[in-house]
């Protein structure tokens, strides 16, 4: 399980998602109405695993299938045409030869992007017990006193403090997250990654006013608890159908 706002903690699915988009740019600007990207993800999907990648040093489709399916291109031009398939005995040791392969190969970009990311780390001195602040640049929160929908300078979240006022570490998470006591009405994950974290050297002998509320701009969610109907309704002949859900909100 990732931690709460740290993509790099999920860096293989971001970066897939990061190419797919590149993908997904591409073909949408041919298209007349870019509402209908989602009939091109097909197409997406294929150009992705067909594409030759550096961790694997081989495109999904060899990973997975032992080979490339035929293109468009392979029909219309001759010269591009596929070799001769493996015999069944040929493909099947080929298969299992793969394998191995693979895990060779992953385990080296493993090592690799482990060097790189510890290049520059440093061990953190968070203990559970320990006071906290949480940076709050990428939470959806804000003071209660700011109007967050007003076009105004001074409601902008770079004059507000980047740090929230100080959380309890609960437990551990793992190497580098922590679960924080948390408001509940924040709507948030508890866990946090140690990046976001920062040591609370506040002297407690002094009082100190305390930091204007914060509340959480994320939307309510809801859970169904049955479904009574599905109806339904069309807006334009561009935008096609869209259908709305009737249940019961608990």
């Amino acid at each position: 399980m990732s931690s709460a706002y740290h993509l790099q903690s999920n860096s293989q699915a971001e970066k897939a998602n990061a190419t797919l988009e590149t993908i997904l740019k591409v073909y949408i600007s041919q298209l007349k109405s870019p509402q209908q990207w989602s009939r091109l993800l097909p197409l997406a999907e294929f150009n992705y695993n067909t594409a030759k990648y550096k961790a694997i040093g081989m495109s999904p489709f060899e990973a997975n299938i032992g080979y490339i399916p035929r293109l468009p291109l392979d029909l219309l031009a001759p010269g591009l045409r596929m070799p001769n398939p493996r015999r069944g005995t040929e493909y099947a040791e080929w298969l299992v030869k793969i394998l191995p392969m693979l895990r060779e190969r992953m385990e080296e970009a493993r090592l690799t992007m482990l060097t790189e990311a510890n290049e520059h780390r440093q061990l953190h001195p968070f203990r559970i017990g320990d006071s906290v602040f949480l940076d709050t640049h990428l939470l959806p929160v804000c003071y209660a006193n700011v109007n967050s929908t007003a076009n105004n300078s001074a409601n902008s979240q770079k004059f507000q403090h980047p740090y929230a006022s100080p959380f309890t570490i609960l437990k551990s998470a793992g190497k580098n997250a922590f679960v924080l006591d948390m408001p509940a009405h924040w709507c948030l994950h508890p866990v946090s990654n140690v990046a976001c974290l920062k040591l609370s050297r506040v002297n407690r002998s002094r009082e100190h006013p305390p930091p204007p509320p914060l509340c959480s701009t994320a939307t309510i969610e809801y859970k169904i608890e049955s479904m009574r109907g599905i109806k339904k309704h069309v807006h334009s002949k561009e935008r096609g159908q869209q259908r709305i859900l009737i249940g019961r909100i608990r």
